[in-house]
């Protein structure tokens, strides 16, 4: 990966700048792979569950039934994620669409930062947003994740990019910085 200043580029950043610059969308997936693992890995519990379940002891049967039941409503929606071709975002000239996105795109000017939160093994890229743009994406039915980010003077409208895409995480919030910035100027 090259540095340039504080942004960072690598052939994935280029390839999406370049499809913006012509004005095309930029539609991130979930990567299926970790779904049909994640899919995997609950069927393991699922069958650890079964075995619970079959035991003689009420309470260990009624946790390996519940152990089943979780695990066959996330393989199901692990499954349809992994073969749905509808993408989780969007990165568009005019802003960026999550889910379906019902409220529309956020539009640049209403994005304020982007981060990238660590949590365990697991990484998510956050957009702040201000509170006007909150305010309109909380109407939107799709349930957009809108939460607050504590800084030291004051919490700031967040919204989460889902997890799990199809691209690395720091490359990610790397090129929306840059977008952000060059958008600004």
């Amino acid at each position: 990966m090259q540095t340039t200043g504080d942004m960072t580029s690598s052939p994935q950043i280029e390839a999406w700048a370049a499809a913006l610059s012509r004005r095309e969308e930029v539609a991130l997936h979930r990567s299926r792979l970790k779904s049909v693992l994640l899919a995997l890995v609950m069927l393991v519990v699922g069958l650890i569950g079964l075995a619970l379940g079959l035991a003689a002891d009420l309470v260990l049967a009624l946790t390996g039934w519940l152990l089943v039941l979780v695990s066959i409503i996330s393989v199901v929606v692990l499954v349809r994620r992994a073969l749905s071709r509808q993408p989780a975002a969007v990165v568009t000239a005019e802003g960026i669409t999550v889910g379906r996105g019902t409220a529309g795109p956020i539009p640049w000017s209403q994005i304020t930062d982007v981060s990238v939160m660590r949590s365990g093994a697991s990484s998510f890229v956050i957009l702040a947003v201000t509170e006007q743009e909150r305010r309109r994406q909380s109407g939107d039915a799709a349930g957009v994740d809108l939460d607050l980010k504590e800084s030291e003077d004051e919490s700031q409208p967040v919204m989460w990019l889902p997890n799990g895409l199809a691209a690395d995480e720091n490359e990610l919030a790397s090129w929306l910085t840059r977008e952000l910035t060059a958008r600004r100027a």
